[in-house]
């Protein structure tokens, strides 16, 4: 139960896991500017005016390069100012993905360690102490994945939604803010549109797939830009590589998923042999056995009487909560997969994927 001493917890492990984040991230953020940074220097090195033209001409939508002009007008131009918004977009995120996971679950111990999960990862630092897009991109992700499972959410027992509200504004706003950072972002967009179109109720399916779709007008202004990238898809085959970003997919499910499966099934084992008797007892007010699973659950159900991922009988919306975590995370690998391997658009690299990244920790 969300009580006092739970957030007074949360706050505290969200705290260190941040401060232990930012450490991480400051400690690169003074290096030298590698070939791609270098370009970041070079697109804000200018006019306001012409930074969308520099950010085109390296592939790049201007959204990013706009923030980091503004912080190297207010603070000066350094490699440590160049990536300070990443630091901070990267930091955000720690922060985002726990209390992603503490609305779901309300548990602060599982919160603050998908807190610090994200904040020593070392991708995470990565794109945390680089002067590129991928650190907002990342942010960004989690931001509208949570407007999504809300308008998800907000649709059970409603019948009449769509003749309220035929779109969501917030999340054709984070949409397209987020295609707008990184046109990499129509990835998850259309893995969304997939986990929609099968777990979505009727009623909200048109709405948010419509919303969804409205979202990409955004590509619109930045088109030109879009055919030039893919022009240029040639020259992305020297880094993209199936092998290497499956590979690194798979150490992700393996910390990720895999390990923290196996802790979950040890833990529902020790509570099935701690705490059985009491649960049962409290239950049915005898002592008869009750199964490891059906204990976890009903201890579930007595910390987290509101609807959580933990009670998939009670909470319409937690079976899809699972599945959207799921989509989310490797719904954009397949699709850079499936890309690549078809041979369309060469995009098999980590950074063209990253945008699922978030989700691992979060399942996990």
């Amino acid at each position: 139960m969300k009580n006092s001493r739970s957030i007074f917890v949360l706050g505290l492990l969200i705290s260190i896991a941040t401060l232990i984040g930012v450490a991480l991230r400051i400690r690169f953020a003074a290096e030298p500017l590698w070939i791609d940074e270098l370009h970041t220097a070079w697109a804000i090195d200018t006019h306001f005016a012409d930074i969308a033209f520099r950010a085109g001409q390296g592939n790049q939508t201007p959204i990013y390069f706009w923030i980091s002009w503004l912080v190297c007008q207010l603070f000066g131009s350094s490699e440590f100012v160049l990536r300070l918004p990443s630091v901070v977009f990267s930091s955000t995120t720690i922060v985002l993905a726990s209390l992603f996971v503490w609305h779901f679950t309300g548990d602060a111990v599982v919160s603050g360690i998908v807190a610090l999960l994200v904040a020593i990862d070392t991708w995470f630092i990565f794109y945390g102490s680089e002067a590129r897009p991928y650190a907002l991109l990342q942010m960004l992700s989690i931001i509208q994945i949570g407007c999504l499972v809300r308008e998800l959410d907000r649709d059970i027992g409603s019948s009449r939604c769509w003749i309220r509200k035929p779109v969501s504004w917030s999340l054709i706003l984070l949409t397209s803010s987020m295609i707008a950072t990184h046109l990499t972002a129509i990835i998850l967009v259309a893995a969304e549109l997939l986990f929609v179109l099968v777990f979505a109720k009727s009623v909200s399916r048109h709405r948010i797939v419509l919303s969804l779709i409205l979202s990409c007008l955004v590509m619109v202004p930045v088109f030109p830009t879009l055919i030039s990238a893919f022009e240029k898809r040639a020259d992305w085959e020297q880094i993209s590589d199936n092998t290497k970003l499956l590979r690194e997919a798979a150490s992700s499910l393996l910390v990720y998923c895999l390990v923290p499966a196996i802790c979950l099934l040890g833990y529902r084992s020790l509570e099935g042999k701690i705490f059985r008797k009491r649960v049962v007892e409290n239950q049915s007010g005898c002592g008869m056995p009750a199964s490891g699973f059906a204990m976890l659950q009903a201890t579930c159900r007595s910390k987290y009487p509101s609807p959580s991922i933990f009670d998939a009988c009670d909470s319409p919306i937690s079976g899809p909560i699972v599945a959207l975590t799921l989509f989310w995370g490797l719904g954009p690998l397949m699709i850079v997969w499936v890309l690549e391997f078809s041979g369309t658009i060469p995009l098999a690299a980590h950074r063209y994927a990253t945008i699922g990244s978030v989700a691992f920790p979060i399942f996990g």
